[in-house]
């Protein structure tokens, strides 16, 4: 269970640890846990939790995520994404799902065209698509570079 002196600031008032004390911490780390671990191998950033979690205030929700890393519980990967706002926010995994390999990248980029274009041969990200279903680069920028070697054109 997350300490209650890391619910509220240092410097809080009176009003403010008495709300941190009555948060259901275990709970709410529960809620958060289960939405990231959905996203399964292809992770998810901190919009989709928020979206996911549209219910819930922004600081109650990405409030869970420093804990949960704490406890071991999901990990937070180096590999980025554009968040709605175009602003880059790191891929968080539940923690069974990653193992420290960079082999998520195919998961990565597809769930980040998934967010721009509905799949159809009609899309512009189609041929991207279909390369990384079939290619063996180790990571996204080794395929990139062949991708763009082989006359494909990246879509950002």
């Amino acid at each position: 269970m997350t300490e209650v002196y890391k619910l509220h600031r240092k410097d809080a008032d009176t009003t403010s640890i008495e709300s941190a004390e009555k948060v259901k911490v275990n709970r709410l780390e529960k809620i958060v846990y289960e939405v990231i671990d959905n996203f399964g191998t292809s992770g998810c950033i901190q919009d989709d939790v928020l979206r996911e979690l549209h219910d819930y205030p922004y600081s109650t929700v990405t409030a869970r995520f420093k804990a949960l890393e704490e406890k071991n519980m999901i990990v937070r990967c180096e590999h980025t994404r554009k968040g709605k706002r175009g602003r880059k926010q790191r891929i968080m995994m539940s923690k069974r799902f990653y193992d420290g390999k960079d082999i998520y990248w195919k998961d990565a980029r597809i769930a980040e065209i998934n967010t721009k274009a509905m799949y159809s041969p009609n899309s512009k990200y189609f041929n991207e698509v279909q390369a990384i279903y079939t290619s063996t680069a180790s990571s996204y920028q080794e395929f990139k570079n062949k991708f763009i070697s082989d006359g494909g054109v990246i879509w950002e």
